[in-house]
C-alpha cells in the first residue's frame, strides 16, 4: 500500500468546470479520517491553492504550488521557492507577441495579466488576487513563473522555440495543456519538489501514488511508485509513458473512485 497521495487539479482532482464535486470532496475526507497522506501538486497559486485545501478540509499537509517553484508545509511555512531573475523575467516582458496569445505572470502576492480577455478567468477565481496592468509601464519583481495562453498551439509552439533560443539557459518551458505554456525556473518541476519532501518525511519514491494529466505532471508521474495518468490527458503524455496507467476521466471522479478501491 501506498504510504502518500498526490494529485494535481485541473483536468485531474477537479471537474470539466474546474470544481471540485461533493463526490471527491466526500472520497477524500474518507480518505484523511484514515488517516492516509493526500496533498496536492499544481501550477496554480499558492493562495489559490490553500483555498482549495480548505474546500477539501485537509489536515496541515504539503503543498506544491506553481509547478514545483513554492513548496509550503505542514504548518504553510514556506519551504522551497525559486523564482526567474528579473533581468530575464524583464527581457521576457519585452517580447513581441502575437496578438492571439494572452499572458501573465505570478509573483507572491498576485497575479498580473497583460490581455483584457484573461479578466474573466481570473476574474472567476475570487480568492486570488490579479491585477490588469500595461506592460508599457511595468517592470517585474521576482516572478514564480510566466504564464501564455493561445488556442493556437502552433504559435506557442513557435513561443517556446524563441524563447528556448534566448534564455534556455536560465528557464525551463513547459505545456501544461496544449493551450498553455508555463516559463519556470531552471530545473523546477513537480518532480523535483516531491523528492525533496520525501527526504524530508523519510519516505521512498516508490511508496508514492500520483495523479496527473498534463505535461507539468510528467517528471512527477515518472519518479513516484506509481503514476496514474487521467483518461481525459494529452496523448502526448500518455505516449511519453506507455507503462503508466490511464485511469477515467477527470468529469468522472476517476480520482476519487481509484482511491476509494484502493483505500476505503
Amino acid at each position: 500500500m501506498y504510504k502518500l497521495v498526490i494529485s494535481d487539479l485541473d483536468g485531474t482532482l477537479l471537474n470539466e468546470n474546474h470544481l471540485l464535486s461533493e463526490y471527491t470532496k466526500k472520497a477524500i475526507e474518507k480518505l484523511n479520517e484514515k488517516g492516509v497522506p493526500f496533498f496536492l501538486a499544481t501550477g496554480r497559486h499558492f493562495l489559490d491553492l490553500f483555498d482549495l485545501k480548505k474546500e477539501l478540509k485537509l489536515p496541515e499537509t504539503y503543498s506544491i504550488s506553481c509547478n514545483g517553484a513554492r513548496v509550503h508545509g505542514p504548518n504553510g511555512e514556506l519551504l522551497i521557492s525559486h523564482n526567474i531573475d528579473d533581468y530575464v523575467a524583464n527581457q521576457v516582458l519585452n517580447l513581441d507577441l502575437d496578438s492571439e496569445i494572452s499572458h501573465s505572470v505570478f509573483t507572491d502576492d498576485k497575479i498580473y495579466i497583460f490581455d483584457e480577455k484573461e479578466l474573466t478567468a481570473y476574474g472567476e477565481r475570487q480568492h486570488m488576487p490579479f491585477e490588469l496592468v500595461n506592460k508599457e509601464n511595468f517592470k517585474v519583481n521576482k516572478p514564480i513563473k510566466w504564464f501564455y495562453h493561445c488556442e493556437n498551439h502552433e504559435k506557442l509552439l513557435s513561443l517556446d522555440k524563441v524563447i528556448k533560443e534566448k534564455w534556455g539557459n536560465h528557464v525551463d518551458t513547459m505545456f501544461s495543456m496544449e493551450q498553455c505554456l508555463e516559463i519556470m525556473p531552471k530545473h523546477v518541476s513537480k518532480g523535483y519538489a516531491i523528492k525533496e519532501i520525501a527526504k524530508l518525511e523519510n519516505i521512498n519514491i516508490d511508496e508514492i501514488i500520483a495523479f496527473g494529466d498534463g505535461f507539468n505532471d510528467l517528471e512527477m508521474l515518472s519518479i513516484v511508485g506509481k503514476g496514474c495518468i487521467m483518461g481525459n490527458a494529452s496523448e502526448k503524455l500518455k505516449n511519453a509513458l506507455p507503462n503508466n496507467e490511464i485511469i477515467g476521466l477527470n468529469h468522472e471522479d476517476a480520482v476519487a473512485k481509484y482511491l476509494e478501491k484502493l483505500y476505503l
